[in-house]
């Protein structure tokens, strides 16, 4: 981890990234998913400007959970021929907690959440590309250059899991016992 901090979290403390601080790994085999989740608190302090994203995590041309300059959350999955990038169109806004989540069943369908509630389904019609040689980035994007895709603010509570999360464990983890 570069330049880190923690700080107050959702639940604890929280890892703080900024411009000038990620958490990187290199790659390893164990970043080849098939199927996954990736899910998170996340409060932003800024959004990121108009040109780049603020990525929560990024496995190089694998898979990753970021948002744009308008707060919008996008989750990015590399590999078969329907997989993309799936937009929510809702907006994460700075100086609170969101929870967010993204996954991919490795067969049939890749579903985005915002604070537990599905926000979007893709159909999936492959697998997940491993094609990633530079590893992972929390807070930043990978491979990491200063600045450029960085998060700025708190992620709490991040998790990224070889299966995908039913609808009713993301809307538990939510903090939500009835989510849509």
């Amino acid at each position: 981890m570069t330049g880190v901090s923690y700080g107050g979290g959702k639940f604890g403390q929280a890892l703080v990234v900024d411009d000038n601080s990620a958490g990187d790994t290199t790659d390893k085999p164990v970043l080849n998913l098939i199927a996954l989740t990736i899910e998170a608190w996340i409060n932003p302090s800024q959004l990121p400007d108009e040109s780049n994203k603020a990525y929560v995590l990024d496995v190089n041309n694998q898979y990753a959970l970021y948002i744009d300059h308008n707060g919008d959350l996008f989750c990015t999955l590399i590999g078969g021929p329907s997989l993309s990038t799936m937009s929510t169109g809702i907006r994460v806004s700075t100086g609170g907690w969101t929870h967010v989540a993204c996954t991919f069943d490795g067969i049939t369908q890749a579903v985005i959440y915002v604070n537990g509630a599905v926000a979007k389904t893709n159909p999936g019609n492959g697998a997940l590309g491993t094609g990633g040689t530079t590893g992972l980035s929390i807070g930043g994007n990978n491979p990491s250059s200063s600045g450029n895709g960085r998060f700025n603010g708190s992620i709490d509570q991040l998790r990224l899991m070889k299966v995908a999360r039913t609808t009713a464990q993301i809307c538990s983890d939510s903090g939500k016992t009835l989510c849509r």
